[in-house]
């Protein structure tokens, strides 16, 4: 997970390696990895859903800070 600050607002990304699979057992080698990082922003005094980045198999975060603009990227192993 990371968090970073735009503006005055905090978000916080939360990377999916994976997503269960019925009839498989939930093992970090198995399962479907075409899922998203969960982009949410604090509001009103917790983190609400913000955005959705397609990151298949996306196992940590980073914010990268350009100038006046952030740009969250995940990165997958």
């Amino acid at each position: 997970m990371e968090t970073f600050v735009h503006g005055a607002t905090r978000y916080l990304v939360v990377p999916q390696l994976a997503r269960d699979v019925a009839g498989q057992p939930a093992r970090m080698t198995l399962g479907d990895s075409d899922v998203d990082a969960l982009i949410y922003r604090w509001q009103d005094g917790r983190f609400v859903e913000h955005a959705r980045i397609a990151v298949p198999g996306g196992e940590d975060a980073a914010a990268i800070a350009l100038a006046d603009r952030v740009k969250p990227r995940a990165a997958d192993a």
